[in-house]
C-alpha cells in the first residue's frame, strides 16, 4: 500500500505490519506495547524544551538514556544492580532501608565533598 492518511479509526484485530515511520497524534491500546529488536529502543522527544529521552533495552541492561546530552543518567544491569549518574536524592519523611552493603565513594577528581549521615 502506497502512502494513505486516514482520518478516521484504524482497527487491527490481528497482527501488523509497517515500514517507516507512523505519524499519529497518539496511541492508544488496550493490550501490551512490545517493541521486539536486538536494540530495542524508545525515544521520547520533548518538542518544546530538552532534554529528550530514551529508554533502551541493551543486552538485558536496561538503560534510561539521555538523548540531548548523549549520557546514561540511569540503568539497571541483569542482576538488578543500578547505576545512576549524578546525585541520587532520596527525599522524604520516612526511613530509607537498605537490603545490602552502601558503597560510597568520591568524586574521582574532586575527591570528598562531605559526607552527612
Amino acid at each position: 500500500m502506497a502512502n494513505k492518511n486516514i482520518n478516521q479509526p484504524f482497527i487491527v484485530n490481528d497482527n501488523a505490519t509497517f515500514g517507516g515511520t507512523i505519524n499519529s497524534g497518539s496511541i492508544v491500546t488496550s493490550g501490551h506495547l512490545q517493541v521486539a529488536s536486538s536494540y530495542p529502543r524508545i525515544y521520547l522527544t520533548d518538542t518544546d524544551t530538552n532534554d529528550d529521552y530514551s529508554i533502551i533495552n541493551n543486552n538485558g541492561t536496561f538503560i534510561v538514556y539521555n538523548d540531548t546530552d548523549s549520557s546514561i543518567p540511569f540503568a539497571i544491569a541483569g542482576n538488578n544492580n543500578a547505576t545512576f549518574a549524578g546525585i541520587l536524592d532520596v527525599n522524604g519523611t520516612g526511613t530509607s532501608t537498605f537490603a545490602g552493603p552502601i558503597s560510597i565513594s568520591p568524586p574521582s577528581s574532586t575527591g570528598w565533598q562531605g559526607l552527612t549521615i
